[in-house]
């Protein structure tokens, strides 16, 4: 089996920029326009948006563009969910979504009904579960001090938990690992099947134009 591997600056951004913790990422990539309305016209530039392991990135999608060659913009949707001025369902601009805004003009990504709102709600679903995180840690940790505490009293026993693994509460998510209590397992999904793994380009290839 033959495999290229691109390592180019998008991808080394990508690295030195993330965060320690992974906080559960939503992935979405759409096409539209990207740059400034003026006069109420649409920009020009094609691009495709894309949404990825806490960032927001906006590729040229222009004519004989290399997928993921040219990096127009990027943001840390952290930094977005921290800024109250970014709202991704304020639909005051139609069919464009405020983004950036630079010292000459905002820019706005405008795509096609059904690919702004599809855009919008993966926004508003990572904005929510970075709102989600503070309360989730809180509960985690009170529920590492339950489950040690009880296993001091077993006098630390190598127990063989009897019950099958479940999906748990979101705050599985920031649980301390403890062998003898499932609870604080990582959620025991299935492998992916093989139609629900993509690779970059056919992601790429893939987004709604």
């Amino acid at each position: 089996m033959r495999a290229t591997l691109d390592l180019g600056s998008a991808f080394w951004r990508a690295v030195v920029t993330c965060r320690e913790k992974d906080f559960g990422f939503v992935h979405a990539s759409r096409r539209g326009v990207w740059g400034a309305l003026e006069h109420s016209r649409l920009p020009t530039q094609r691009v495709l948006l894309d949404i990825g392991c806490g960032q927001l990135r906006i590729f040229d999608d222009s004519a004989g563009a290399e997928p993921y060659g040219q990096l127009v913009h990027s943001a840390d949707l952290y930094d977005l969910w921290r800024d109250q001025e970014f709202d991704p369902e304020n639909t005051d601009y139609g069919p464009c979504m405020f983004i950036t805004e630079t010292f000459w003009h905002k820019n706005y990504f405008c795509a096609e009904a059904k690919s702004i709102k599809f855009v919008r709600e993966a926004l508003s679903l990572q904005l929510a579960r970075f709102s989600s995180i503070a309360a989730s840690v809180v509960d985690a940790q009170a529920q590492d001090v339950e489950s040690f505490a009880a296993l001091r009293t077993s006098g630390y026993k190598a127990l063989t938990p009897s019950k099958p693994a479940e999906v748990f509460a979101d705050s599985t998510w920031f649980r301390q690992l403890n062998p003898i209590d499932r609870t604080s397992w990582a959620p025991d999904l299935p492998p992916a099947q093989a139609g629900e793994v993509e690779t970059p380009l056919q992601r790429w290839k893939r987004a709604e134009k």
